[in-house]
């Protein structure tokens, strides 16, 4: 187990949706693309564990990232409209895709989804390298709505495969960068780290995977996922192997 830096250039711009798009939720995305197995997924990822938090940061993105806005479709549920009023687009579970406006017209819900440009982006880690490595060529795109075309990883003009690099670091900066959390980290856990600030923001997130299914708890928040990447690089003290 040794702390390194993961990172991968992206030909399309990524949506990282509301949460926030943690190493060892893509890592668990590998694994259940290859396994098909729920709880592998969550229990089987190649990272340190402190206090049930995998050592998987946030997804970091570059500063000279473009912004923007996409209108996408978005699912509905019961609240959104009376039983008989929609067309179900998957019986099984009931999920309706448009929403009957009158006796033979429909229409669809729209939400607006923010989007980041950017071309380069990085995680802190500190697990087992190879494996991650292992697991990350099955994971060709990241972030929300990625089967759609979003978050595409680029292919390495050199190697013919998905352009991801992990890289061994001297420092661990998975949970903490700079003092601030590099992840949502409950309260208890933020309070018992070295070096980490007392005046952070804070809110309930879910921490153990899969996030949609977990319990929210009070937890430290990280400031902001866009930053200079050359600058915290330099924190983590990179050393090539």
């Amino acid at each position: 187990m040794k702390p390194f830096i993961v990172e991968a250039n992206l030909v399309s711009p990524v949506i990282c949706g509301k949460g926030y798009l943690t190493l060892d939720a893509i890592l668990g995305a590998a694994i259940f693309q290859r396994t098909n197995d729920p709880v592998a997924s969550s229990n089987d990822i190649p990272l340190l564990r402190s206090n049930g938090v995998y050592h998987g940061s946030q997804a970091f993105l570059s500063a000279k990232s473009d912004t923007g806005g996409v209108n996408l479709v978005r699912k509905m549920g019961g609240d959104d409209i009376e039983p008989g009023a929609w067309i179900p687009n998957n019986l099984s579970v009931n999920k309706p895709w448009a929403f009957r406006i009158d006796k033979d017209d429909y229409c669809i819900k729209m939400n607006v989804r923010r989007w980041i440009g950017s071309k380069n982006v990085l995680w802190f880690g500190h697990g087992d390298i190879a494996h991650v490595r292992d697991l990350l060529r099955l994971i060709s795109s990241v972030g929300a709505k990625r089967n759609h075309g979003w978050g595409v990883v680029d292919i390495c003009s050199v190697t013919g495969e998905l352009d991801w690099t992990v890289t061994e670091c001297e420092v661990d900066c998975s949970h903490v960068l700079r003092g601030r959390p590099a992840r949502p980290l409950p309260v208890n856990h933020w309070a018992s780290l070295p070096g980490a600030d007392k005046d952070v923001q804070v809110g309930t997130e879910s921490i153990s995977l899969p996030v949609w299914a977990g319990k929210h708890e009070m937890c430290v928040l990280p400031d902001t996922q866009i930053v200079h990447l050359p600058t915290i690089k330099k924190i983590a003290s990179p050393v090539q192997i």
